[in-house]
């Protein structure tokens, strides 16, 4: 295992997340006694603006490193988007179109 440390001011966990499985494939979960296993940990560090990821032997830092670079911590991971809509949906007060509704729902 690999242990790297980055100096992150503004990250999103969730989303950097999706975007390390995304571009690293050893980092894709695998199934393990007929559990899906994760490849990867990452602890985020807010006091110290700092992400901590330990990964498998085979990922080198600078894969890592190209993933961080490229993070965008104002977007949304895919669980958060569908949270968001999920909270606007629930909102009763709201009038909303069917081609809204849809839009929310991505139909």
């Amino acid at each position: 295992m690999n242990t790297y440390t980055f100096s992150a001011s503004t990250f999103n966990a969730p989303l950097l997340s999706e975007e390390l499985r995304a571009a690293i494939s050893a980092l894709q979960p695998v199934e393990q006694n007929g559990r899906m296993e994760s490849q990867y940990t990452l602890v985020s560090n807010r006091a110290r603006n700092e992400v901590i990821i330990c990964t498998p032997d085979a990922v080198t830092e600078s894969e890592v490193q190209a993933v961080i670079d490229a993070h965008d911590a104002s977007q949304l991971s895919a669980s958060q988007a569908k949270e968001n809509r999920r909270t606007v949906l629930r909102d009763k007060g709201a009038a909303r179109t069917l081609a809204e509704i849809n839009e929310l729902l991505d139909l």
